[in-house]
């Protein structure tokens, strides 16, 4: 969660921080409910450690809970307006915002021409979870968290 974050769109830091671990079949000893970015290991559920469960293939969705999060993902067109506040995007931004107004009707996130005045704004690269999730970040990211998890002599299980 904290890569999608840190990738992500981050303005006003709603979406950054409405990512959400779900354990999926009922294997969950239980759901917190995490209070944002930076997220910990506490934010995602603990998971019963019966044989059914470890044997599932698909253990968790990780999801952004926000009513945009299609539209900040890149997935659907929308129209894009500045966020009344705060004025400027939070921090933890890696790279310049671009400043933009929208095309007549709707239009990607990252698809807004250059405006002076800063009518809207996009504070993430284009493509940005299409890019993470199958250019090979999101599977290095889970590799690295589940070796720290579950290191060798710890649990008996080893990661490749």
């Amino acid at each position: 969660m904290n890569g999608l974050a840190a990738k992500g769109p981050a303005y006003s830091g709603d979406f950054r921080n409405s990512w959400r671990a779900n354990a999926l079949g009922g294997f969950a000893k239980n759901q917190p409910s995490p209070k944002g970015y930076p997220y910990r290991i506490q934010d995602v559920p603990q998971l019963k450690t019966t044989v059914k469960a470890l044997q599932r293939v698909t253990v968790f969705e990780i999801v952004n809970t926000s009513p945009y999060a299609l539209y900040a993902m890149d997935i659907l067109e929308g129209r894009w307006i500045k966020p009344k506040t705060p004025e400027k995007p939070v921090g933890g931004i890696e790279f310049k915002p671009v400043y933009g107004i929208r095309e007549k009707g709707p239009t990607f996130r990252w698809d807004v021409k250059p405006d002076p005045q800063g009518t809207n704004v996009s504070t993430a690269e284009r493509d940005w979870y299409e890019n993470y999730a199958r250019g090979g970040e999101m599977s290095a990211d889970v590799k690295r968290v589940v070796r720290l998890a579950f290191r060798k002599g710890d649990s008996g299980v080893v990661v490749n």
